[in-house]
């Protein structure tokens, strides 16, 4: 499953500088709502005969104390501004699509389409959210804003959506 693309997420909730610390939770706290649903999608358990036993069971991410914090921090979200929580689940959930683009490069004032070897034009693919109408962008960030203030510590990318976790474990 892909991730939205830092740049529409910019576009639509405002650049933030990820350079201090704010920044990089915000945009940690960002994946995980990404993520969100991957969390908490339920698998059944397997029986050692290959039967279904019919148990549900939750990903281990829905455990990790990130997930559980960012949980809490919704939660106080929705008691105290339930609007904002509104907003921002309508947001967060909205449906996205794949959309492709061409690469385009600046050259001088002119903007070029930039080609494959072959000399078809080169595209990229990237998640496009489809937010409903009557979201407003400026509760999503109050509410964003509210959740980065609530979250009591550092936040910390479950293994199976931190690349470089993976990648350090693999090479282990």
């Amino acid at each position: 499953m892909g991730r939205l693309t830092k740049t529409q997420v910019e576009r639509d909730l405002g650049v933030v500088d990820t350079r201090g610390r704010d920044g990089r939770k915000r945009e940690n706290i960002r994946t995980l709502l990404d993520h969100w649903d991957d969390f908490f999608s339920t698998a059944r358990a397997m029986t050692s005969n290959g039967d279904s036993g019919g148990i549900l069971l939750l990903p281990s991410a829905s455990r990790h104390p990130s997930v559980l914090e960012l949980g809490r921090c919704l939660g106080l979200l929705r008691q105290h501004g339930p609007t904002q929580f509104g907003h921002f689940v309508g947001y967060w959930g909205a449906q996205t699509r794949i959309v492709r683009i061409q690469k385009t490069s600046r050259k001088g004032k002119r903007t070029v389409t930039l080609r494959n070897p072959d000399g078809t034009p080169a595209t990229q693919d990237f998640r496009e959210r489809l937010v409903p109408r009557w979201v407003r962008l400026q509760k999503v960030r109050l509410a964003e804003s509210f959740v980065v203030g609530a979250f009591v510590g550092e936040v910390f990318l479950p293994d199976v959506i931190n690349p470089y976790r993976r990648d350090e474990r693999r090479a282990a």
